[in-house]
């Protein structure tokens, strides 16, 4: 808080009052209480005719209210922040300032930083340490570092439904897709049928073979064409 005097100034008294209030400014004693303020007229000779104009007064001002409304108080923060991300060049998600996002919005600016930020760092901190170990003589080592899967579920989606509907995909085609979804290894089915639509039969011997004698596993598909190959040899 500041006190304006105009034309006036405190009395001896006032002063000490004053002095005294300030000091006893803490806790709960010092909550609705009144003080009381004292001035004299101070003399001036300046304008002797407008006597309306040289009145004493007094006004308190409180100097929160003046700091909370400047400017570069309020937007010192905001400005060094929005500087810091500018220079590494990251959208504000990443540091939890984000008011008017949606998935979509989040999505593209995962995707952008991710390939205009995070990977090329990532291919600079590979070639340093692949470099280091050639350096060292290491030999048959090389270093790749993982990304996250940032895949467009929604987008692969509508690519995948109608080439579904068409028939024109086949169950090992899946597989790879649903590894990287599931986050795990997901092996290929084991027959040549797998790798053909569900709906399309495929041209080949071994599949008439293995239709004309019923379902059978590896192992006793290699037993058969050996045994078949002895007939024939003999």
């Amino acid at each position: 808080m500041a006190i304006l005097l105009e034309n006036a100034q405190l009395t001896a008294q006032s002063e000490e009052t004053l002095q005294s209030y300030a000091d006893q400014l803490d806790g709960e004693s010092s909550q609705h209480k009144f003080l009381l303020l004292e001035a004299e007229k101070v003399d001036s000779s300046s304008n002797m005719l407008d006597e309306g104009k040289d009145k004493p007064a007094i006004k308190l001002e409180k100097l929160a209210d003046i700091l909370q409304k400047d400017a570069l108080f309020l937007e010192y923060d905001q400005r060094t922040t929005e500087a810091v991300l500018s220079s590494f060049r990251l959208p504000p998600i990443y540091v939890g300032m984000s008011s008017d996002y949606n998935r979509a919005t989040v999505e593209t600016a995962k995707e952008l930083t991710e390939e205009q930020v995070f990977q090329p760092r990532r291919e600079g901190y590979e070639w340093r340490l692949n470099n280091l170990f050639t350096d060292y003589e290491f030999k048959h080592v090389e270093l790749y570092l993982k990304s996250p899967n940032l895949s467009n579920m929604e987008d692969i989606k509508s690519i995948l439904d109608p080439a579904i509907q068409a028939n024109a995909v086949a169950p090992n085609d899946l597989r790879e897709l649903l590894s990287k979804v599931l986050n795990k290894p997901l092996q290929l089915f084991k027959g040549d049928k797998f790798n053909f639509p569900m709906g399309v039969q495929p041209q080949s011997n071994d599949y008439n073979i293995e239709k004309a004698y019923g379902e059978t596993s590896d192992g006793e598909m290699a037993g058969m064409f050996r045994r078949m190959i002895r007939k024939m040899k003999g």
